[in-house]
């Protein structure tokens, strides 16, 4: 029958067979289809796998068999595959090692697929991301989750707040996410906070400046430019009480390669579900870079500790960038 839903095949698991994804091969003139899927075994079994199927019509589908199974992880959630430049990428969502959404690329649509350093676009809080393009631009579209009874130890729960990435292609073929234009085009012009470098140091201990208040509710951009003289950490912390004590912080480890978030004080142990959410991080001492960051104000007045050197609240576009 003509349009007849693509029924799992021998061997898989029909109550995973989900999550299809349709694009256009124009190289051999059809459309491919892939799905998640894995083979019938125990549910601990890593047999996830990606399957595909091919239409020259999107009424009739050719199983074609597996398209990518590494024995990795126990189900593949929300295939997507896209090309970028001269690379296909292919996103894959696990929820038995990571948790997250990651990819893999390859010169051609079917392989070899080759996973970079960094395999991933954001924690293991951002989840069952899909990418979508305007012609000019592509964008992920994952899901933060919200905490029972909005309790940082709560468990996380499915859903939660909608969070869009640009993504784009490194120099070395890698991809990124960042910010999208539009969000940043929605900002007003910049409120500077510090006019001078700012330089704390200590040989073994902490040092710390405060910059400034924080807007009275609403969401506002974080611009920073660091350059870190050692490889020990340094922090950024905000939300932190009237007494400078309680807070949270990002905390940049350039020696461990990682960015994590964490309460602060972790007193007592532990005070905040930051299970993967660190995130790879490099940068050579003496080496300058930038960070922006998107922050939403609690209902009551915060302060944070950082070095930022811009924030920018949303209340109108910016000169010449629309109102998308």
């Amino acid at each position: 029958m003509a349009g007849e839903l693509v029924a799992p095949q021998p061997g898989y698991d029909p109550d995973n067979w989900r999550d299809p994804f349709v694009l256009r091969d124009e190289d051999n003139d059809r459309w491919v289809m892939i799905l998640g899927a894995r083979q019938r075994s125990d549910q601990r079994a890593v047999t996830g796998r990606t399957v595909w199927l091919t239409s020259t019509d999107l009424d009739h589908w050719d199983f074609r068999g597996d398209f990518w199974a590494p024995d990795l992880y126990t189900m593949h959630e929300m295939p997507d595959l896209f090309r970028m430049g001269d690379r296909w990428y292919l996103l894959t969502t696990e929820y038995s090692d990571r948790s997250k959404t990651g990819y893999r690329s390859s010169e051609s649509l079917h392989g070899p697929w080759t996973a970079p350093i960094d395999d991933a676009f954001d924690g293991r809080a951002y989840y069952a991301a899909r990418s979508a393009s305007d012609g000019d631009h592509r964008y992920l579209f994952g899901w933060v989750p919200t905490k029972e009874h909005e309790d940082d130890l709560g468990a996380w729960q499915w859903g939660g707040t909608l969070v869009v990435h640009e993504v784009y292609q490194r120099p070395d073929r890698s991809l990124g996410v960042r910010i999208p234009e539009t969000v940043r085009c929605a900002l007003p012009r910049t409120t500077h906070l510090i006019n001078e470098p700012v330089q704390l140091s200590s040989p073994d201990g902490r040092s710390g400046q405060q910059l400034a208040d924080l807007p009275d509710g609403g969401a506002f951009l974080i611009n920073l430019r660091l350059r870190p003289e050692s490889l020990r950490s340094f922090a950024i912390r905000l939300f932190t009480d009237p007494t400078g004590t309680d807070g949270y912080a990002f905390t940049f480890r350039p020696g461990e390669h990682k960015i994590d978030f964490d309460r602060v004080p972790n007193y007592p142990w532990y005070r905040y579900d930051n299970r993967g959410s660190e995130r790879p991080f490099t940068v050579q001492p003496g080496t300058a870079w930038t960070s922006t960051s998107w922050w939403t104000t609690p209902s009551s007045p915060s302060t944070w500790t950082a070095s930022p050197s811009t924030y920018a609240p949303i209340s109108a576009p910016a000169p010449g960038c629309g109102s998308t």
